[in-house]
């Protein structure tokens, strides 16, 4: 295939591309709160010392963050799309690390007495490499918690369980600098 025929097919792909991401708004309010509701109840299923108020507020931040980093971030297109808007300069965050990095900024501020943050990523090293967050309860393994993932969807919390997810999680040791130095994004 030449130069010009695979620009073609670029080009074709990327505008159906940004087709099908017009038809779906990214972001809907409307079911914010059913997210929050549902967040919160696989919370509290992480241990039966997990209060409703104390997963109710750390799934409250969680969503609302997420819906405003996909704001912040711009994000009209599908996630990996997105992505490469950032890599050649026409966007400037919203890569799946900065996602993870700047929810995690949020949510330490929630008050947490049973809950705790891991970094998570999957697939180090290569083209899909990807990173999130796992909420567990405190002192248990990052593995029996839930992934937090707020690019996968463009601002959209996806959470699961971090077995049940398609990326082979592990756990991305990170200290307190990565974690610190979170951006809020462009104004």
């Amino acid at each position: 295939m030449s130069p010009l025929e695979r620009f073609r097919l670029f080009c074709l792909a990327a505008m159906i591309a940004l087709l099908a991401a017009c038809a779906t708004p990214i972001n809907q309010a409307d079911q914010s709160i059913s997210r929050i509701d549902a967040l919160a109840r696989d919370i509290q299923q992480l241990s039966p010392t997990i209060g409703r108020e104390e997963a109710y507020a750390f799934a409250k931040v969680a969503v609302e963050t997420s819906a405003e980093l996909g704001r912040k971030y711009d994000v009209k297109l599908v996630p990996w799309l997105h992505n490469a808007s950032v890599v050649v300069g026409m966007k400037d965050r919203g890569l799946c690390y900065e996602y993870a990095r700047d929810l995690y900024a949020s949510l330490k501020f929630v008050d947490s007495r049973n809950l705790a943050m891991h970094f998570v990523q999957a697939n180090r090293g290569k083209l899909n490499e990807h990173h999130a967050l796992a909420v567990t309860v405190k002192g248990a393994e990052w593995s029996t918690g839930l992934v937090l993932d707020a690019w996968r969807g463009g601002g959209n919390l996806y959470s699961g369980p971090v077995g049940a997810d398609k990326y082979p999680w592990l756990y991305e040791r990170r200290d307190a600098s990565f974690a610190n130095t979170a951006v809020a994004g462009p104004e």
